[in-house]
């Protein structure tokens, strides 16, 4: 065990050597900033003020730079302390829901399209996240848990996550063998992330998802919807063809209803001749290509890394603080599996 101190929050935390320091942090309730858990999102940076970590390879280079790194930047998700720390690092504003570990039961496993699964869980007793948070799922299957973002606002009694269905994947294999099905129980651990949004907020708000990286957004959106918020928001969602958009479509139902909502779609395979008559090619040529001025906006995206790498350049190329710019990385082979 190790002493770390947080510059500002008082009394030093006893820190494992076998946690990372985000992980030390988040078991003690401290409303750490972070999201992926895994070094591509850049959330979770801090300051080290004095002591030796020991950094776990594999951070996203584009993210945690050189030149991070030799200003004494490091991302709390992959560094373990090997001395007494001092960090400085700014903390969230509001309560953060407790994380905890608890069964669920899968009320309905759907599919839509051939690439993607919807799973609603009905947790034991109620359960509190934010939108845009995720879920460790623990399956005696598999060797490391999986994790996926609820697609729902909170506030109901189920939870809904979707599932990109891989060859090979192991909650693919399971969903799709009804190995894991309805009235199976799950044990789920979470919410994570601090990638939830201040409805409140009054600035115009962009997201950008790619494939399942559309949970999160959905969620969002409804509870934004719910809130009453007017703000403006623009949702652009990148898929491959039709087949995708089953599940978007409460989504484009809700914003349909919401005066200051607007969802795009954009289709990157879909085969000529088709009925489809929206916009085509790569989400992130149609945003480079239509977006206007973005000074003062937020954003929110979730999807596959190249997506967002290219989507946050956009957003600064067209004024958006990098600090506005919230995301949330994946990939199939990674640790988040929306």
């Amino acid at each position: 065990m190790h002493s770390l101190i947080i510059e500002g929050i008082g009394a030093p935390l006893d820190a494992a050597d076998d946690r990372t320091v985000l992980d030390n942090c988040l078991d003690r309730g401290v409303p750490m900033p972070y999201n992926c858990r895994s070094g591509e999102c850049g959330e979770c940076l801090a300051q080290l003020v004095s002591g030796r970590l020991q950094e776990l390879p594999g951070a996203d280079p584009a993210i945690y730079t050189p030149a991070l790194r030799d200003a004494g930047m490091f991302l709390t998700c992959m560094c373990y302390a090997t001395s007494d720390i001092t960090i400085r690092v700014p903390l969230r504003a509001g309560d953060a829901p407790p994380i905890r570990q608890f069964d669920a039961v899968i009320t309905s496993v759907a599919r839509f399209g051939t690439r993607t699964m919807r799973v609603e869980v009905r947790p034991q007793a109620p359960l509190v996240y934010h939108a845009g948070q995720y879920f460790e799922w623990h399956l005696p299957q598999l060797s490391a848990p999986r994790s996926y973002s609820a697609a729902n606002a909170p506030g109901s009694e189920t939870i809904e996550f979707l599932v990109r269905l891989h060859e090979g994947g192991g909650v693919s294999e399971l969903l799709q063998r009804a190995e894991l099905a309805a009235g199976d129980i799950l044990t789920l651990k979470g919410p994570f992330g601090s990638y939830d949004l201040d409805v409140s907020g009054e600035r115009p708000l962009i997201m950008v998802a790619g494939g399942t990286g559309l949970a999160p957004v959905k969620a969002i959106a409804e509870s934004l919807a719910a809130s009453g918020s007017r703000r403006s928001v623009s949702i652009y969602f990148g898929a491959r063809d039709r087949d995708e958009l089953g599940y978007a479509r409460s989504l484009h139902e809700l914003c349909a209803s919401q005066p200051s909502m607007r969802f795009a779609p954009v289709l990157s395979h879909e085969p000529e001749p088709s009925p489809w008559q929206g916009a085509r090619g790569l989400v992130t040529e149609h945003l480079a290509a239509t977006l206007g001025d973005q000074f003062g906006a937020q954003a929110y995206l979730c999807g596959p890394p190249q997506m967002i790498n290219q989507t946050i350049a956009i957003l600064e190329a067209k004024g958006a603080m990098r600090s506005d710019i919230h995301c949330d990385k994946f990939s199939p082979a990674g640790s988040h599996g929306h």
